[in-house]
């Protein structure tokens, strides 16, 4: 079935969403080439020196997965992802610039090496507040996009400034006294704070919760979510599509097809909330049904037309007659 499908998409004779594949895999592959991306600059080390992970292998593609018999969620497709993440900080002991750092990835839709390449100038030149230019990928250092996040994570990071981040600076500056090139995150050897020093924690935070995600995964739950939001809050065709346009520019994608990649996993969302309506339409009508048929048999005569008359002889008066001409049974 599977194959008849992708040989129908193929031909141009089916123009739905094939039924029977799962588009989070396409997002989550998408995952894994940005992680290797990162790692591509280093000599890769053999699997059996225990310092590299083993590569994931390929997620299946199959639309409906049973995993020890229960349907597990994908944390890329989770909305209360955040939430989890962030009721997890104090449990996993998740320092101020750690949580900075993964608010502002799923807040921001950024990548974790744009957030760790963060100056003070990209932040104060935006404002010191919401706001702060970063690099793209493939722009070779040059500050090309904007990423945004929320008010609670800039108290966040001015709290950290000039509290966490003096600890640890060369000369115990505040903000006001750091200049526009220094880092904005810094190490505990009080360097620029790096991916490998950063994921660890990373980790430490996932097995406290009990999820299995990838962190550059959190860039991609903020274009779930965002494609989620636009679907609900816009009405027309030409503001969806407008709307489009404008998350491709801030999210700098280089290529159309990942947004596709969003539209076909969003459609297959659409099509499961329809059926959601659908199933509780039959479960009302089911009901209702229900419903129509006991209270006809309690009020047989609902019609209101006459009741037959009928001849009793005084041996058959009783209860048992009674009941006959109308009367309910007395559990």
């Amino acid at each position: 079935m599977k194959r008849f499908y992708s040989s129908a998409l193929f031909a141009g004779l089916y123009p739905y969403v094939h039924p029977l594949t799962n588009p989070v895999v396409h997002l989550l592959e998408e995952v894994d080439q940005e992680e290797a991306d990162v790692r591509r600059s280093r000599p890769k080390m053999p699997p059996e020196s225990g310092i590299e992970e083993s590569q994931r292998k390929r997620t299946s593609d199959n639309y409906f997965r049973l995993v020890d018999k229960e349907w597990i969620p994908e944390p890329i497709d989770d909305p209360a992802l955040h939430l989890r993440l962030t009721t997890g900080f104090e449990q996993a002991k998740v320092s101020r610039r750690n949580q900075i750092i993964i608010r502002m990835a799923y807040e921001a839709g950024a990548r974790i090496s744009e957030l760790l390449t963060l100056t003070v100038g990209d932040w104060r030149k935006r404002g010191g507040k919401q706001e702060a230019t970063a690099c793209n990928k493939g722009s070779h250092g040059r500050r090309v996009k904007i990423i945004r996040f929320s008010m609670e994570t800039a108290k966040l990071l001015h709290c950290y400034v000039n509290e966490d981040r003096v600890r640890f600076d060369p000369h115990h500056r505040t903000l006001a006294q750091l200049s526009d090139h220094e880092p904005l995150f810094l190490s505990a050897r009080r360097k620029p704070y790096g991916y490998d020093a950063f994921i660890p924690h990373w980790k430490r935070l996932c097995r406290t919760i009990g999820i299995d995600l990838n962190v550059h995964g959190l860039r991609h739950w903020y274009g779930c979510q965002m494609m989620r939001l636009i679907h609900e809050v816009v009405d027309t065709p030409g503001e969806v599509e407008r709307r489009k346009e404008e998350m491709v520019r801030y999210m700098a994608w280089r290529s159309p097809d990942t947004l596709k990649a969003y539209e076909h996993y969003f459609q297959a969302i659409h099509h499961t909330q329809m059926q959601d309506v659908l199933h509780q339409q039959l479960d009302k009508k089911l009901k209702d049904s229900i419903g129509l048929a006991r209270r006809k048999k309690r009020l047989p005569n609902e019609d209101h037309s006459p009741a037959p008359v009928r001849s009793v002889s005084d041996q058959e008066v009783g209860w048992g007659s009674l009941l006959d001409f109308g009367g309910e049974e007395h559990e």
